[in-house]
């Protein structure tokens, strides 16, 4: 794809209210934003370096502080660099003035990446308390099953245990697989995973 392609694509999606942003289909929503994020790493690639590295070396202070403060799974420090170089590029284009003022650059950079920063946060929170949301609804069905099969108060004191144990030992999604396993649901590599998860449930085992 050419940048002006690029550019036009880009330009559309910013131009839209975050209403109409989220009516996008998921995929052409990721292909979008990765096509903005493509045409804005050129653009930065094309602009006189000197100047560039000279912007950025007056707001990689302030780059290395939200850093430190600010916690954002899976961003290393080269993705916080990265995501920098993009918004500094956004900020220059909109104001050039800015790469004469470094005063103004600073601030306008600050507000800027800060607020980009922050959005992130709420995004990964978000996705954060919909998992724990999914995680409570499953326990909570869970617990109305058990009793139905007639368990033993023991053995269901004993899974429960089970269970926040491997809440707090597995990763969240094979957390998740473990409830619908439980719930008779079907999943995609479902065979593979009962073999691999069996251990931890060797003391629940009826066929003894």
């Amino acid at each position: 794809m050419d940048k002006e392609k690029l550019k036009d694509i880009f330009d559309k999606l910013s131009a839209l209210p975050p209403e109409e942003e989220e009516e996008f289909e998921e995929v052409t929503a990721k292909e979008i934003v990765a096509a903005g994020l493509l045409f804005c790493l050129k653009e930065v690639l094309d602009m006189d370096d000197s100047s560039f590295v000279s912007a950025f070396g007056q707001v990689e202070k302030t780059v290395n502080k939200l850093a430190r403060d600010y916690y954002i799974k899976l961003w290393t420090y080269d993705d916080w660099r990265q995501e920098a170089r993009i918004i500094l590029y956004q900020l220059l284009e909109r104001f050039p003035a800015l790469a004469n003022d470094e005063e103004k650059l600073r601030a306008y950079f600050k507000t800027k990446f800060r607020s980009y920063v922050l959005d992130n946060i709420r995004k990964q929170e978000s996705q954060k308390r919909a998992f724990d949301k999914m995680i409570y609804e499953e326990i909570s069905e869970l617990g109305h099953m058990i009793p139905s099969q007639q368990m033993d108060p023991a053995d269901y004191c004993a899974l429960k245990d089970k269970l926040a144990e491997l809440k707090s030992k597995l990763c969240p999604e094979d957390y998740a697989k473990i409830l619908l396993l439980m719930r008779g649901n079907s999943f995609k590599g479902k065979r593979a995973f009962i073999k691999d998860i069996k251990v931890e449930f060797k003391d629940f085992d009826n066929d003894d």
